[in-house]
């Protein structure tokens, strides 16, 4: 017997799954979902519900809340990524700006002027 387990998002826009249909269950009549990913932008709450047709399962909701950026992390889509060394940002979800001039960016928000300035 096939059995498929389809995964429903409760937004579109802030929430992804990675597959969104898990086909026949192992032989021990259970869904593998070890690829499952689930995707989420930062400062998000999305409800994945879980649905098949067999009878071990019906619906399942799963909330999730996603943290924000913290300071030295830009938004990018669904992650929020590390300014890399020679940049810094110091608003979250703003982009990343090279190191200025007289200073050292170490990356993130750790931005220091150099000897010599203050």
């Amino acid at each position: 017997m096939v059995s498929v387990l389809s995964i429903r998002i409760s937004d579109d826009e802030a929430c992804r799954v990675e597959p969104q249909n898990f086909v026949s269950l192992n032989t021990q009549n259970q869904f593998d979902l070890t690829s499952l990913i689930l995707k989420m932008k930062p400062f998000s709450k999305c409800s994945y519900v879980f649905e098949s047709a067999t009878a071990y399962i019906s619906t399942f909701t799963l909330n999730v809340e996603s943290r924000g950026c913290l300071l030295g992390e830009k938004t990018l889509e669904f992650e929020c990524v590390f300014c890399p060394e020679n940049y810094y940002v110091l608003n979250i979800s703003e982009e990343c700006y090279p190191c200025v001039e007289n200073a050292v960016c170490y990356g993130g928000a750790q931005i220091y002027p150099k000897d010599g300035y203050f």
